[in-house]
């Protein structure tokens, strides 16, 4: 039968090849010819390569024109610019310094914007800057200045000039490093350098004026950004001829984070008209941190379309997460959950956790201007209330049996095998919000990796760290929503009142703990009290209880009474340590799960 048509859209030379061999067969010219032995092989070669590569292509181009397929991250930075989304560009590490000046009889002391110094890490050494002038006053003999920031990087600038005549005229940024939180734009018009203007720069057109001095970043397919002013309808447009200057920081992202042993470069002591350089006392007060990468393609990816979804208003979930972190570029993660989830029911609230690229807490001063930015975007009659994410730590007490014989390892050996496993396992399915810790996973990892192994036993403790300045009444509540193993409760010692304390479940004084039956295979301790004790340990010889406190076994919450310690022993808080029995650890609201391998035993026994 004669084929009348050719399967021309495979990716396969061979397929490709057959296809067209049995077309040509299926004329009565060809039907019976060699066509292996004869020269039309060379030309059928030449035809299927031709095929071949032109699929080959147009699967490439179609590929590239979604982003759910697009593989070359110009093609994701040309579709995100569609959604109306800009990819976060590299990140400068920040750190905080306490500087201290000798006075040498000056009256005033500036610091100007730019002040240089160099720092190091474990990898090499980083320029970082202050961002804008300070000017300090006398504290006795000293000018002194408190928490002074310093970023990352080195400054440049860039220089162009508006011209009417040219056509869709581009001012292209030409660092791939910049951190475009650094940019700075001024603009000089009529040749007047005196008075140089600073644009500002917008996001989004929402309340843009016809005069505003503003100006938008927009990606580039080159990983470069470029600036955009506006048009005379939605922002000022700079007169033609006028002189553009754009100052930004190039960074090193992520490299230059836990940069210490800061040093000033430049000499302020002439600069402020002393005879000589002034060198400072440079405490630093927090290390170098925060420093980031670029976007990655699938950072952009995920972001893109649910940074569109939101259209600039909060209202689900996503909607929260994706403003915050596209406006806050130190925040890793946020975890978004509404008052009605809480255990305490609390109706028109919505709780934001930020997690940071460093693990540190926010300032009040940053939550604070998340709850600005986040109020001009949700609902109104929903409060938004920023809380730290709570770490809950998990202490493993593992002890395997192994046959010696099925295994060259030795007992050390096995214990490090273990413990690589579950940093493996923490790292990789836990460190975050909504995660779900399991033993039996966990044991399933441990055994894949050494066949000698033929039973595990893990016991499990959960510790959560109450911090609270002293000297101030406290009545902590310590949720672990996990059940809780009657007679398992202990507490790091506070000093109050000149006497020495801890808390607890157990009390050898009464007998409140049984075992109860669950079924046939499952027998539970059990207390008939949920009291919780404050135990006085001042005295070995003369311990005391008292009732203080109750215990929410089954949901895992602890309360405590008010209390007010002078101090907390061998600690900055009270540390809550408790025991569970349960299969699964549940990290639910701001919890964050991580094991700690550094308090948990591991211990491996041959038989």
């Amino acid at each position: 039968m004669t084929q009348n048509s050719i399967n021309l859209v495979s990716l396969d030379f061979d397929e490709l090849k057959s296809q067209f061999k049995q077309f040509l067969k299926s004329k009565a010219k060809f039907k019976d010819y060699d066509f292996e032995g004869s020269n039309i092989n060379v030309l059928l070669d030449l035809l299927s390569y031709n095929t071949y590569l032109n699929a080959f292509y147009l699967n490439m181009v179609s590929s590239e024109m979604f982003i759910d397929s697009a593989q070359l991250k110009s093609s994701i930075i040309s579709i995100a610019k569609a959604l109306n989304y800009l990819p976060g560009s590299a990140q400068s590490s920040v750190a905080k310094l306490d500087l201290k000046f000798a006075r040498h009889n000056l009256n005033s002391f500036t610091i100007p914007q730019y002040t240089r110094f160099t720092a190091k890490n474990s990898k090499s050494s980083y320029q970082f800057l202050t961002t804008k002038n300070y000017i300090l006053y006398p504290e006795g003999n000293f000018f002194i200045i408190k928490g002074l920031e310093v970023y990352e990087g080195k400054n440049t600038t860039e220089a162009f000039i508006m011209d009417y005549e040219t056509t869709n005229q581009k001012f292209i940024l030409n660092n791939v490093k910049i951190d475009i939180n650094s940019i700075d734009v001024k603009v000089v018009e009529d040749n007047n350098y005196q008075n140089q203007v600073t644009y500002k720069r917008k996001t989004n057109l929402y309340d843009v004026k016809s005069d505003d001095e503003i100006f938008f970043v927009n990606a580039l397919s080159e990983s470069k950004y470029e600036i955009l002013f506006g048009d005379n309808i939605f922002g000022k447009k700079p007169k033609n001829g006028a002189l553009i200057l754009v100052t930004y920081r190039i960074t090193n992202g992520a490299d230059g984070n836990d940069c210490t042993n800061f040093v000033l470069n430049d000499n302020l002591g002439t600069l402020n008209g002393h005879s000589s350089a002034i060198v400072p006392e440079i405490t630093v007060v927090e290390k170098s941190k925060n420093g980031a990468e670029a976007e990655t393609i699938e950072q952009i990816r995920y972001r893109a379309p649910i940074y569109y979804q939101t259209r600039e208003r909060a209202v689900t979930k996503n909607d929260y997460s994706i403003l915050i972190t596209k406006q806050f570029p130190k925040i890793k993660n946020v975890q978004v959950f509404g008052g009605e989830e809480t255990f305490n029911t609390r109706y028109g609230k919505v709780f934001i956790s930020p997690v940071t690229y460093s693990g540190e807490n926010l300032s009040y001063t940053e939550k604070q201007n998340i709850i600005d930015f986040i109020k001009d975007k949700n609902i109104i009659a929903v409060e938004p209330v920023v809380v730290d994410p709570e770490y809950l730590y998990i202490y493993l007490n593992v002890e395997v049996i192994y046959d010696k014989s099925k295994t060259s390892k030795s007992s050390f050996d096995i214990e490090s095998l273990i413990k690589d496993e579950i940093i493996k396992y923490n790292d990789s399915v836990l460190n975050d919000f909504n995660k779900i810790m399991s033993i039996t996973t966990l044991k399933t990892n441990i055994k894949n990796e050494e066949n000698a192994i033929e039973d595990i036993d893990i016991n499990i403790k959960l510790r959560k760290l109450f911090i609270s300045d002293v000297l101030k009444n406290v009545t902590p509540t310590i949720y672990f929503y996990n059940e809780i193993t009657p007679g398992t409760i202990s507490t790091s010692q506070f000093i109050e009142n000149g006497r020495t304390y801890e808390f607890t479940d157990y009390n050898p004084n009464k007998e409140t703990f049984y075992l109860q039956r669950i079924d046939e295979n499952t027998v539970k301790l059990k207390n008939s009290v949920n009291t919780l004790y404050k135990r006085d340990v001042s005295f070995v010889t003369n311990i005391s209880y008292q009732e203080m406190g109750i215990v929410d076994y089954e949901n895992g919450i602890v309360y405590f009474p008010n209390i007010l310690p002078v101090s907390f022993k061998d600690n900055m808080g009270l540390e809550v340590i408790v025991g569970t029995s349960q299969n699964k650890v549940f990290g639910k609201e701001n919890n964050i799960l991580f094991i700690d391998i550094n308090n948990s035993k591991i211990i491996a026994k041959s038989k």
